[in-house]
């Protein structure tokens, strides 16, 4: 499904669901795809994450729910809470205490924690969520549930799909092997929410940066030891090389804010 979405030129492509590798291939051909497409008409589609500070971002959002072998969503508990049964809070779990260490492979560039920090509330036009919070159908939690199955709203559209479904397979099988348990489920919205009132809840925010998440990622070996130390160490590499280049490229910004008077 393609339609329009909150912006000029901004689309919302839903892509079929499929295994968690048939789905990371299916991302990576539908954004490759459409650039070329795109480029024999002469324009280049982009994803990235934060194109323009008064327009929302592109996001990659990331569905999830787990099937046994004999097609039943094991997610769904038809007499509990939220439908939500104990597999599917210890998966949740386990991705919501990591995802600081997944943050990385979800927001890859400099540029991502741009449109991660530009939220507003329920009545704006952007929905990037930064708060480490789950919810019912709720869009201003990082993470929004429905029965038998959620949505992972952090991610953007730069994310690598196969490292990004990685990390969270490694972080919601921690949860489930040590059976953790949910946090509560947040209703209100918590664009809104004054942030003494997040840390009196115990509600965390993801990192600032992308170094202050790489930080985060070597801090943990869940997932690193899931991707392997070859990977992590060249992937921490080459974005902590991005990092640097970004801070010291002076931008059009620091020309007019400050060339005029120095």
């Amino acid at each position: 499904g393609l339609h329009t979405e909150t912006g000029p030129g901004v689309y919302e492509a839903a892509i079929g669901f499929s295994e968690a590798l048939e789905q990371a291939d299916r991302a990576l051909l539908f954004k490759t795809g459409t650039k070329e497409i795109g480029a024999r008409f002469g324009i280049m589609p982009s994803f990235m994450a934060k194109p323009n500070q008064s327009l929302p971002g592109c996001s990659g959002h990331i569905h999830q729910s787990l099937w046994d072998k004999n097609g039943t969503n094991v997610f769904y508990d038809a007499g509990a809470s939220y439908k939500m049964s104990a597999t599917f809070q210890h998966y949740l779990a386990g991705q919501l205490r990591l995802l600081p260490e997944i943050l990385p492979f979800f927001a890859p560039t400099v540029n991502s924690y741009k449109r991660l920090a530009a939220r507003v509330s329920k009545s704006g036009t952007t929905w990037s969520p930064n708060i480490i919070a789950w919810g019912d159908n709720n869009r201003t939690a990082l993470v929004r549930t429905l029965p038998g199955r959620f949505e992972w709203r952090s991610p953007d559209a730069a994310a690598n799909p196969y490292l990004a479904t990685a990390g969270l397979i490694a972080a919601g099988l921690d949860g489930m092997e040590r059976k953790l348990p949910l946090p509560p489920a947040q209703t209100d919205d918590l664009f809104s929410m004054p942030a003494a009132e997040r840390e009196q809840r115990g509600i965390a925010t993801l990192p600032q940066n992308l170094n202050q998440a790489l930080d985060a990622l070597l801090a943990d070996d869940v997932v690193g030891a899931a991707l392997g130390p070859e990977l992590l160490a060249q992937f921490v590499l080459l974005k902590r090389e991005e990092a640097t280049a970004f801070e010291r490229h002076i931008t059009d910004w620091e020309m007019q804010r400050y060339g005029a008077f120095f």
